[in-house]
């Protein structure tokens, strides 16, 4: 349970600073909150998916899965469990794919988009290595 509570804390966390940067750079339209690099990397074409900026997205993402985290704690469901395994695949993919794409497509690094990427490799690990296994057990051993 403690895990599962750490994981409801870093999302709120990744939330706040995935709203933090879409409303720096969305809403109040002062330019990217760390500098040309993440003006440079917000501003491209791969700053928006369907037209909503990444950063609104991924802050919509990790607070859902604090609700979901939430809701686990109270009561695991099968449903619950398998949104948030569905999350934290999403989450890694994305990350790994805006890292890439930093690298080597726009050669500019966002310094706030890593911590929030690698927050999210590091979140995802946790969920994959520490609390999905031990759910296996428990679904498989009643």
């Amino acid at each position: 349970m403690r895990w599962t509570i750490t994981l409801a804390i870093a999302s709120i966390f990744l939330s706040f600073l995935s709203f933090y940067s879409f409303q720096e750079k969305w809403v109040v339209q002062d330019g990217a909150v760390c500098g040309t690099a993440c003006e440079t990397v917000q501003s491209s074409t791969y700053g928006r998916l369907f037209g909503i900026p990444t950063s609104f997205l991924g802050g919509m993402l990790f607070m859902f899965q604090a609700a979901l985290l939430v809701l686990y704690t109270a009561h695991v469901h099968l449903h619950i469990r398998r949104l948030l395994a569905a999350s934290y695949v999403i989450a890694p993919i994305a990350a790994i794919t805006f890292l890439l794409i930093q690298a080597f497509i726009l050669h500019a690094w966002c310094e706030l988009c890593i911590i929030i990427d690698i927050s999210v490799l590091i979140t995802s690990s946790i969920w994959w290595l520490i609390l999905w296994p031990r759910h296996i057990k428990k679904y498989f051993s009643s």
